[in-house]
């Protein structure tokens, strides 16, 4: 399995949209391996603030924000929950992350983990 891992991110990247990145943790041979196809200094951060928000459980999402931006905020979050799904359906443990990159970009997230917030502070502790 952790041999179709590169395969995975290519696709993963082939199918999300030119204006979004993507991030996975995806546990092989009991160890959780990442891709992303966006800069590690920017999946850091957004992790970072996620991981941060996780914590703290704060709603990020914008009472007043526009009909345009719940649209895209809604298509983000349908899209990353179908990847997920198929991941999941493929007996994959995910961690797994959709963002875009406009103004005030939107974070999307899907797990099956049991503990996704130890996951990624994992990976924020080795990426340091």
């Amino acid at each position: 399995m952790a041999d179709d891992f590169p395969e995975l991110a290519r696709t993963l990247k082939s199918i999300t949209w030119p204006e979004q990145g993507f991030a996975l943790l995806m546990k092989l041979g009991g160890q959780y391996h990442y891709a992303a196809s966006a800069d590690r200094a920017d999946v850091r951060a957004t992790l970072t603030e996620w991981l941060d928000r996780a914590r703290a459980k704060v709603n990020t999402r914008d009472p007043g924000e526009s009909p345009d931006r719940f649209i895209a905020r809604a298509k983000l979050e349908a899209k990353c929950a179908e990847l997920g799904h198929l991941l999941e359906a493929e007996g994959h443990r995910v961690v797994f992350f959709l963002f875009d990159f406009g103004d005030k970009g939107h974070l999307a997230w899907f797990t099956n983990a049991p503990d996704p917030l130890e996951v990624v502070e994992r990976f924020l502790a080795v990426t340091a």
